[in-house]
């Protein structure tokens, strides 16, 4: 398993679980912003793109793009998937 950033602590001194849980969707919603822009700009692994179209080389390196595009996209939604678990812990901390 991942280990996850140290879970904050809501108190009176400190910030508010629903500021902290706030924040954390923020970041979410962000995260998933990217994952959208990430799956819709398959122009960047789209064959046609890379030239000589046909050739072993092109479809190589098309392969190598599309690879690479989508492990950023899943290292995305490993973050946003994180985030999730932070803003469920702040809100046991909160209601134990």
């Amino acid at each position: 398993m991942t280990k996850i950033a140290p879970i904050p602590t809501p108190s009176l001194n400190g910030n508010s679980a629903e500021s902290l849980i706030t924040q954390c969707r923020t970041i979410m919603d962000c995260a998933r912003e990217l994952e959208e822009a990430i799956g819709a700009a398959n122009d960047l692994w789209h064959g046609r793109n890379y030239l000589p179209q046909g050739s072993p080389e092109a479809m190589e390196e098309r392969t190598r793009a599309q690879d690479w595009w989508h492990k950023r996209r899943a290292r995305v939604t490993r973050l946003k998937e994180e985030v999730l678990t932070i803003a469920l812990a702040i809100q046991r901390r909160a209601n134990p």
